[in-house]
């Protein structure tokens, strides 16, 4: 199973199912608090993890965060609420995340090109 098939069912979890009794490292204990208790050795891990090295490490650090949390917000939510808008003329989530996408992979051509481009050719955007 995939990592994000993964999370998409533990999103769907249940008050009763996670009130159901499971063995963690030989202790019994609600699933609820086991997938707190992982949270907690995962925070653990990542304080203890090295620094990263550059500037540029630390960003794309950040962002991976941030993916992962908006993985979260989103593992789990049917197809009727991404589609549907807050209110009339407002764009729904998975329109703001298509609008998103596109501007970053915009933001990326943009500057591989500027990266790659010779001082006499064209800034093009």
């Amino acid at each position: 199973m995939t990592f994000d098939a993964s999370l998409a069912r533990l999103a769907c979890l249940s008050n009763d199912d996670l009130a159901t009794v499971w063995m963690f490292r030989g202790t019994p204990m609600d699933q609820g608090y086991a997938l707190f208790h992982a949270l907690e050795e995962e925070q653990r891990a990542v304080i203890k993890a090295p620094r990263a090295p550059s500037e540029a490490a630390r960003i794309l650090s950040l962002a991976q965060s941030a993916f992962g949390d908006l993985r979260g917000l989103l593992a789990g939510i049917d197809d009727g609420l991404l589609d549907r808008a807050p209110s009339a003329g407002e764009w729904s989530v998975r329109e703001t995340l298509a609008h998103l996408i596109g501007a970053e992979r915009t933001y990326r051509a943009n500057t591989q090109y500027s990266i790659a481009r010779r001082a006499e050719e064209p800034i093009l955007m």
